[in-house]
């Protein structure tokens, strides 16, 4: 679960529509991570985004992203992960 409080919310994307090799890596930029015609969805603050994953069954996943932030744009995110059984 996702939630942004204030400021921008979290941007998402199919995984179907971005190159894994290089999420998380420094320096990529978005035309190395995503693919042509990847349609990038931005949540609004106060949404509540429930991210299921690639490993939950029969769910294809998402990749997740913040927005540009710093001391003009701060933000307020909550986030909650289950805890691995």
């Amino acid at each position: 679960v996702v939630c942004t409080y204030a400021g921008a919310g979290t941007e998402l994307v199919a995984r179907a529509q971005v190159d894994a090799a290089h999420l998380g890596r420094p320096g990529t930029t978005d035309g190395d991570v995503l693919h042509p015609g990847a349609t990038l969805v931005q949540a609004r603050a106060g949404d509540v985004v429930l991210m299921k994953g690639a490993l939950w069954p029969g769910c294809a996943g998402a990749v997740h992203r913040s927005p540009a932030a710093g001391p003009d744009h701060p933000r307020l995110v909550l986030t909650l992960d289950p805890l691995a059984a």
